[in-house]
């Protein structure tokens, strides 16, 4: 069953959006500021945080470098800013799982079984990292695919998302002749969210939530390709551990 809905807008803060879904999930909105870089600390992010009501201390956020890297971690890891991976993944209630974004799609997985979570940073080099993420939830957790829940956050749309003809091909070729559009004119387009729910459908996922808002479109969320390389703004997006209340 995939689920199609659109980011809830805090009616308590200005600067947070919900994303519906069984899961505490959040997105700090443009107004919040830039919130990386995912490879060290902000003191900008913690204050974030902690209007959250999360510790910074058990939020656990990864160097992304657009990689199929997912990692576990557990409470005496959490801090570890150095480590590279676009994806972590962890089995304790006491930690949140945190990504930077621009554009690029925020993923979320739970196991309602087993209470596992994990969160991954996915762009068109990264797409296929849902997939790394699904195999180690099953090695490690004996996780299976109808106990799983999938949010696909907000990110471009294949509306904005416009790439050169090599790109687009070698997209299209990887994941699926409908994972790229074309416009009148013949421009080529990448659809993100069409690549994840082919992997996702393919791999026996049933329970698919999509948030359609596109972060190009929409004005109160942070752009790389509508802002620009110099100015653009990375809003973070969190899973939020049950007992990971600020103190």
């Amino acid at each position: 069953m995939i689920t199609e809905v659109q980011l809830e807008r805090s009616t308590t803060t200005a600067d947070t959006a919900r994303l519906p879904a069984p899961l505490d999930l959040r997105l700090s909105l443009l107004s919040a500021g830039d919130m990386g870089p995912s490879g060290g600390p902000n003191p900008r992010r913690d204050a974030w945080l902690r209007r959250q009501g999360v510790a910074p201390q058990r939020t656990a956020l990864r160097h992304q470098t657009h990689s199929r890297r997912v990692v576990i971690v557990n409470p005496q890891t959490v801090l570890d800013y150095h480590c590279e991976a676009d994806g972590i993944v962890c089995a304790d209630a006491d930690v949140s799982l945190a990504l930077t974004v621009a554009d690029c799609m925020p993923i979320f997985v739970w196991d309602r079984r087993s209470g596992v979570r994990a969160a991954l940073h996915s762009g068109w080099k990264g797409t296929g990292i849902v997939a790394v993420a699904l195999d180690l939830l099953h090695a490690e957790w004996g996780s299976v695919p109808t106990d799983l829940e999938v949010v696909l956050g907000p990110c471009i749309g294949a509306c904005c998302y416009r790439v050169d003809r090599a790109r687009a091909l070698e997209f299209g070729e990887r994941w699926g002749d409908n994972t790229v559009r074309s416009d009148a004119a013949g421009a080529a387009y990448l659809d993100l969210r069409a690549a994840n729910r082919a992997i996702l459908c393919r791999r026996g996922v049933r329970r698919i939530t999509e948030v359609n808002d596109c972060t190009v479109c929409s004005r109160d969320l942070g752009s790389y390709r509508r802002q620009g390389a110099g100015s653009f703004v990375r809003m973070l997006a969190i899973a939020v551990g049950e007992d990971n209340s600020y103190e």
